[in-house]
């Protein structure tokens, strides 16, 4: 048992995860794109067009699986994504905002778990959480679109939380050979759903469900859940790839000037790859060089076994970024997936050290990156929280002008200033702070999206702002 005081310090820590992720989840606003978008049902439109007047807000349980019923059709196949989204922007964002600080701790927990050789419990050491924490917040590209954007907080983290959940039970069977309880009956739906979330992680999770799936292929005792599990994946990846929407939704965005030409893409993607390789070079720096020293000790089996585990994740985290080259598009929240198999990875090299005294730290080298990463949390976080405040101010004038104007209508459109959030503040959060943006033409998508959620004629950035 682990002394009292370090539980109670892990305890500590991931209450202050919660504490932090609930502040900042209260203190973002709706986007002024996607999340008002999504409040409505869908009906068979394209999002970067003016929404038509006869759109409604999503009331109940039948509006929701309309509209997600036209959205897979006409614009994308992220249904447990965008149903989690129109969820909550039905119910609510003090709803979202709890729920969503919660799924950070959880995604915190289940690196930990994952890595730790799939035991379960809050014996936890400490400094490992601290360290996958602090991962999440230096190193996550574009961190507000993946842990505070309401949608993007669906797409990104939910998606992860619940490809984890799917996979723990095979890292769990892997070193301990337990299979999860309700096996069969609850690997099938839980791979259908884990499979219908992000098109750049699920297909490396198949592969690495075929890889169980071969070594366990001899074995009198084969467990039936192991093939139910990846069977429900697949199922529910095709579901995810083939959906007629993307088709739909790739067509409309080449309509609105997307390129497409094949060399203008990669380049733009080469582009955000980069960007991304390079956000990650140090923890990349940091698996090789522990990896290295590793192959000067004697292994295990045991030591063997997590080896295997930290390069399945490490391949995994290089191979959800290279498949980008396949999609139209790269936004840099789509390396989210990445820095999670990277992070179990690290996290899982950190454990041996911790477990087999093998390939050590330097003292010094340790305490030097200690004392950098200390600095580099004491410096951004007040700088991303005051940015938030500035969000939370701008938001609310904003919605104090259109109540006015309800209150009192004039017919006329309504003019608002401009959000600014300058450039040293980005750069002093460490790029953690969102855009609040609306366009000076009253017509644009997101202007009229605004207005219809409000129910006003028309709303506007003022021009020269």
């Amino acid at each position: 048992m682990m002394p009292v005081d370090r539980k109670f310090l892990s305890f500590l820590l991931l209450l202050a995860v919660f504490v932090l992720m609930f502040i900042l989840n209260c203190q973002m606003p709706l986007s002024y794109g996607d999340d008002y978008i999504y409040s409505f049902v869908w009906e068979d439109w394209r999002m970067m067009d003016p929404l038509p007047e006869t759109a409604h807000r999503v009331a109940g349980w039948g509006d929701l699986l309309r509209s997600q019923w036209s959205h897979y059709f006409s614009w994308g196949g992220r249904t447990f994504a965008h149903t989690l989204a129109q969820f909550f922007l039905w119910q609510g964002k003090a709803l979202f905002n709890v729920c969503n600080a919660l799924m950070a701790v959880l995604l915190v927990l289940l690196i930990y778990w994952t890595a730790d050789e799939g035991r379960v419990g809050f014996d936890l050491e400490p400094s490992r959480v601290a360290w996958i924490f602090f991962v999440l917040w230096a190193f996550t590209p574009g961190f507000p679109t993946v842990f505070l954007w309401l949608t993007g907080a669906c797409n990104y983290l939910w998606t992860s939380v619940l490809l984890l959940l799917f996979l723990f039970p095979y890292v769990r069977y892997y070193f301990r050979g337990i299979s999860p309880p309700g096996g069969a009956f609850l690997m099938a739906p839980l791979g259908l759903f884990a499979g219908w979330t992000n098109e750049n992680t699920v297909g490396w999770a198949l592969l690495a469900v075929l890889a169980f799936l071969w070594r366990d292929r001899r074995r009198p005792d084969r467990k039936a859940w192991l093939a139910a599990g990846g069977a429900g994946l697949f199922a529910g990846y095709v579901l995810l790839l083939l959906a007629p929407g993307n088709m739909a939704r790739l067509a409309a965005e080449r309509d609105l000037g997307a390129s497409p030409e094949l060399l203008d893409v990669w380049q733009g993607e080469l582009s955000i790859l980069a960007i991304v390789m390079v956000w990650q070079l140090l923890l990349w720096f940091f698996f090789f060089s522990t990896l290295r020293r590793y192959q000067e000790f004697p292994a295990t089996a045991h030591v063997r076994k997590s080896l295997m585990l930290a390069r399945v994740f490490a391949a995994a985290s290089l191979g959800s970024n290279l498949v980008m080259f396949l999609s139209p598009a790269f936004p840099i929240r789509s390396a989210f997936p990445s820095l999670i198999c990277l992070l179990i990875a690290l996290t899982t090299l950190i454990r041996l050290q911790h477990e087999t005294g093998a390939a050590p730290m330097d003292p010094k080298a340790r305490r030097f990156l200690h004392t950098v990463a200390a600095i580099y949390f004491a410096v951004t976080l007040p700088f991303t929280l005051y940015g938030y405040q500035k969000a939370v101010r701008y938001d609310d004038a904003l919605l104090a002008c259109i109540a006015q104007e309800n209150s009192a209508p004039t017919d006329c459109i309504l003019e608002v200033p401009r959000f600014e959030q300058p450039l040293w503040l980005l750069r002093a959060s460490g790029f953690r702070l969102f855009n609040l943006e609306l366009s000076e033409d009253e017509n644009a998508w997101m202007n009229v999206t605004v207005a219809r959620y409000y129910g006003i004629r028309g709303i506007r950035v003022r021009a020269g702002n």
